[in-house]
């Protein structure tokens, strides 16, 4: 089991999406942080702007692949970068949650962050009956 558990989470953290039924995993490429949109305000502080991961990836199909089942990886810079800068990939818009349970981090301002209050309108009608709010 706890090989399994371990495979499973290097699958999770490690590969990329190619479709809803495949994933590839590259190595070191695979060890690239991530940096995604970040918050431009926290409550009413100001921050620093969003920052763009330094890298864009692709998955492209070989071109005389007829069987479709045949990729291969593109790394190339999505941005200037300067000399001795971190090379980052985004791992996509997701929520703290996601973040948290798939790559085992939370990025420290997330614009993607969200919370469910309710999980259906008919939980959030019962809690509205009962909370007697007018």
């Amino acid at each position: 089991r706890e090989d399994f558990e371990w495979a499973l989470s290097i699958v999770h953290s490690r590969t990329f999406r190619v479709s809803s039924d495949t994933r590839l995993l590259v190595p070191i490429i695979d060890l690239a942080n991530h940096r995604g949109r970040e918050a431009i305000r926290v409550f009413s502080e100001a921050i620093k702007g969003p920052q763009k991961a330094t890298m864009e990836w692709q998955v492209r199909r070989l071109p005389n692949d007829n069987k479709g089942s045949s990729y291969y990886f593109v790394l190339s810079a999505a941005r200037d970068v300067a000399e001795g800068e971190e090379l980052t990939i985004s791992y996509g818009n997701r929520n703290s949650d996601e973040f948290f349970t798939f790559y085992g981090f939370v990025p420290e301002r997330n614009a993607d962050e969200s919370t469910v209050l309710f999980e259906s309108f008919d939980e959030f009608c019962n809690w509205h009956q009962e909370s007697n709010i007018i």
